[in-house]
């Protein structure tokens, strides 16, 4: 269901709905297809707070679902026919008590077309499919049966060999709609979404036309995708199959590596399953041969670094050959100079002439208290080191005397109450 469901009542006389209801919750990855619990089957149960709550909707959904059809128990069994669209896993949240909703039951039916993202307006829309009838007129010529010629009269004649016949090709049928889905997922190569659609009922070697890729595992091989390979032949399909215009296989038609690795790595776990050698497949990949290729990879790159590191580097001839500097257009332009520029010139970049001397303002005044805490070892007026020597405080200043203290004039009411401490501090 993708975290949608859609729900309704409907009179087919009037074309109302009695009672309607939709869910909405987040249940699957964006851009990513598939359900949290299936997810978890194929690779484990994620720790993230995403995973977290995708699988709590999923079981508020479940919940909510079910509760709605309890209380729609009624309606469901005064219904005449009841379409259900619930792919998969699905079917086991819809169809899970017998007394509430019976699978095996004559009125429940699929819908005969393809649906959409379930809603309200979709199930209006699935109603009016479903109550209209579709009329085509058809023209005497292809009403009347086609009168059968009548045998010329027979005349003994040599016998002669008939003409040798061209080999047709088997007529293929545009796939059915759950098929092509299936496809679009193997050249999309959604894994999860796959393994949740693929149920027996579905024939994962029916082949289609050479322009939608022959069959399913024909599309995975050519996307390139080993997951989705691995998957279809852990299903059942026939690597033997070829094409009818070219007469490919899967593995001709793999785009990468490690899609032809895919078929290795099946060959090496069911060697007996099909006639690899019919398939195209050279031959099984085993850990251990995996193993021993990266070692020798890993034992290449080591002679290469080596090699270098003999040669020294390559310094010399880098420090020779002068770098000449690509062509760079006026946006690669404007990025190198804005990298070049401060952090207080970037904050700079697009501010009014006041607020940038506002700016200019506080830089000036911190620059000032730097300075006078570096000057903090020095007598603020004669500056005289005051180092070893017991200085004396005033304001932020300090001083070697009070000869000192007495000349500088910042506060001129401290010399004039210096000598009270309850009058100085009422000064300060």
């Amino acid at each position: 269901m993708g975290g949608h469901f859609a729900g309704a009542v409907f009179n087919c006389k009037t074309r109302k709905a009695i009672v309607h209801k939709t869910f909405h919750r987040y249940t699957t990855r964006r851009k990513q297809g598939g359900a949290q619990s299936s997810n978890d089957g194929a690779k484990g149960a994620a720790h993230s707070a995403g995973a977290s709550i995708r699988r709590y909707n999923e079981q508020a959904l479940q919940n909510e679902i079910r509760e709605l059809l309890v209380q729609w128990k009624s309606y469901l069994a005064k219904s005449d026919l009841i379409f259900v669209h619930a792919p998969g896993a699905s079917r086991r949240i819809v169809f899970y008590d017998t007394t509430v909703l019976d699978a095996s039951d004559e009125r429940v039916r699929s819908f005969p077309f393809t649906t959409r993202r379930p809603t309200f307006t979709e199930l209006e829309r699935c109603l009016k499919e479903l109550t209209t009838v579709r009329m085509q007129e058809m023209s005497a010529a292809e009403e009347a049966p086609a009168p059968s010629p009548k045998p010329p009269a027979s005349k003994p004649k040599a016998p002669a060999t008939p003409p040798p016949t061209e080999p047709t090709e088997p007529e293929v049928h545009a796939p059915h709609p759950a098929l092509a889905k299936l496809a679009d997922l193997c050249r999309r190569g959604k894994v999860d979404l796959l393994q949740s659609l693929l149920a027996p009922p579905t024939d994962i070697n029916e082949r289609l036309p050479d322009d939608l890729g022959v069959t399913l595992l024909h599309i995975a091989a050519a996307g390139g995708h080993p997951e989705t390979v691995t998957v279809l032949l852990d299903a059942g399909a026939d690597p033997t199959i070829r094409s009818l215009r070219r007469g490919a296989r899967a593995y001709d038609v793999a785009s990468t590596k490690d899609a032809r690795d895919a078929f290795r790595r099946f060959v090496a776990r069911a060697p007996d399953r099909w006639d690899y050698k019919a398939a195209g497949v050279p031959g099984p990949l085993t850990d251990e041969m995996e193993a021993k290729q990266r070692e020798r990879d890993r034992e290449k790159r080591k002679k290469q670094k080596e090699k270098v590191k003999a040669s020294g580097g390559g310094r010399s001839s880098r420090a020779e050959t002068p770098e000449v500097e690509p062509e760079v257009g006026p946006k690669t332009r404007k990025k190198v100079a804005t990298a070049r520029l401060g952090k207080s010139e970037k904050e700079a970049i697009g501010m009014t002439p006041e607020r940038r001397a506002m700016l200019d303002r506080e830089k000036r005044a911190l620059a000032a208290e730097a300075r006078m805490r570096s000057q903090q070892q020095k007598c603020a007026a004669c500056a005289t080191s005051l180092v070893d020597i017991t200085s004396f405080d005033k304001a932020q200043f300090r001083y070697c005397s009070m000869a000192c203290v007495q000349s500088t004039s910042i506060f001129p009411t401290m010399r004039t109450n210096f000598e009270s401490p309850r009058r100085l501090f009422c000064s300060l």
